[in-house]
């Protein structure tokens, strides 16, 4: 992220089906923490649940 210095990340997950039957969505928390990490970095982040 730091090298293509995005003026912001927004992060979701899957909300429909997939062709992949082995993906699975990813929680909440999950979502946050990669926010907090990105953040820490000084990126703008939208979170989507």
């Amino acid at each position: 992220m730091k090298q293509i210095a995005p003026s912001e990340v927004m992060i979701y997950t899957i909300a429909r089906e997939t062709p992949v039957q082995s993906l699975r969505k990813a929680a909440p928390e999950q979502l946050d923490r990669i926010a907090r990490l990105l953040e820490a970095e000084g990126i703008k982040v939208s979170v989507s649940y």
